[in-house]
């Protein structure tokens, strides 16, 4: 198939999957029909030229184009749309999903368009159909839903941030990494150890947040699904930017590695549990202290405008996190109004500070002490 040479519709076509993303199943049936998925969406926009490519192929897919691109697969318009994050989630809009390595050249796999993933070793070793499942692409969820497994980021081996292999469906699946051939089923030690308690309380409740179900009460009282929501996708953008301002400084030999980076919760989560209200004064006090020193250290790291960002999301987050970070904040302004130097100390410009008094005469050779 090429830009010029593409039929009306296309010869092979694998079923969707309910569980995967569109952007994986665009992969699965460009794999079906010998092609990248470059070259089936040239194929397809020559034969359709009035229904560009979206801006995403997960989140807020055009209608037009999912319209057009169900003539030319014959599968129902409903059935992908369906596979849009929009119409999964309420809120997926203001959810922070993971991305792909930025480069000038155009992808054969066009990771421009689609949404970066983690995968759990457990599944691909179990699936019939490699695929990528729609839960996979969020930043803030970082364990499996079936397994309970720490989801991996991109070959461990080397750093390849989108290995996986989508065959065709006649074909056994293929669990090598598509860059080096490593076994990612192959489970490390972080994935096979047991996901920390905290972690992966919080890692519940933001995916019950992302399906519109307030979080456990027990965690930080009455919050909810928007609030706890909004907190975990602030942060994790402010992490993002602060990501990406680091890799613009490092060289184009460094940048060949993966950005595709899915900021881990481990800080989140700090923050969290000690806004967590305590009866016991020891824990409470402990709890201030850490928060306090958390957020200060991030306030002192990040530029002022997104400060003025983050004190303006703020007002959307849980109240006792809300609170921490309302402190620290002052805190942290009163230590920069410390910090200023006082002018009367120092003298003007251009101006010696004398340390004691001495009146001369400007007529006389010698001074005339007071």
């Amino acid at each position: 198939m090429t830009g010029t040479h593409a039929p009306a519709q296309l010869p092979f076509v694998p079923r969707p999957l309910k569980a995967e993303l569109f952007s994986s199943w665009l992969l699965r049936v460009a794999a079906e029909n010998h092609v990248s998925v470059y070259e089936l969406i040239s194929g397809f926009t020559s034969v359709y030229p009035s229904a560009p490519p979206p801006c995403s192929f997960d989140r807020a897919i055009d209608r037009d184009f999912l319209r057009a691109f169900s003539q030319f697969s014959r599968v129902h318009f409903l059935t992908l749309n369906a596979l849009d994050l929009d119409a999964r989630l309420q809120r997926s809009g203001r959810a922070v999903l993971l991305r792909f390595p930025s480069s000038s050249k155009p992808s054969p796999r066009r990771c421009d368009l689609r949404a970066g993933y983690a995968f759990c070793p457990l599944c691909i070793a179990q699936d019939s159909i490699i695929h990528v499942r729609w839960d996979w692409c969020f930043a803030g969820l970082i364990r499996c839903s079936v397994h309970d497994a720490l989801l991996q980021l991109g070959c461990q081996v080397c750093q390849e941030p989108d290995p996986l292999i989508f065959g065709a469906t006649q074909t056994m699946p293929s669990h090598a990494c598509r860059s080096c051939g490593t076994d990612l089923t192959l489970r490390t030690g972080r994935s096979k150890q047991a996901l920390a308690e905290n972690i992966t309380a919080i890692d519940q409740a933001y995916r019950a947040a992302l399906m519109s179900v307030e979080p456990n009460s027990a965690l930080l009282g009455q919050v909810s699904d928007e609030q706890f929501q909004s907190l975990v996708d602030d942060l994790l953008e402010l992490l993002a930017r602060e990501k990406c301002r680091q890799q613009l400084r490092h060289s184009k030999r460094q940048q060949k590695s993966s950005i595709s980076d899915q900021p881990r919760l481990a800080g989140i989560v700090d923050l969290i549990l000690n806004a967590i209200p305590a009866t016991d004064p020891q824990t409470r006090s402990n709890r201030h202290r850490r928060s306090l020193k958390l957020w200060t250290k991030i306030l002192s790291s990040i530029r002022e405008n997104d400060e003025v960002t983050l004190k303006r999301s703020a007002r959307s987050w849980p109240v006792a996190v809300r609170a921490r970070f309302d402190h620290a904040r002052t805190h942290h302004e009163r230590n920069k109004l410390r910090g200023r130097t006082d002018p009367l100390s120092t003298g003007s410009p251009g101006f010696k500070c004398c340390s004691h008094q001495e009146i001369r005469d400007l007529s006389a050779v010698k001074p005339v002490s007071n």
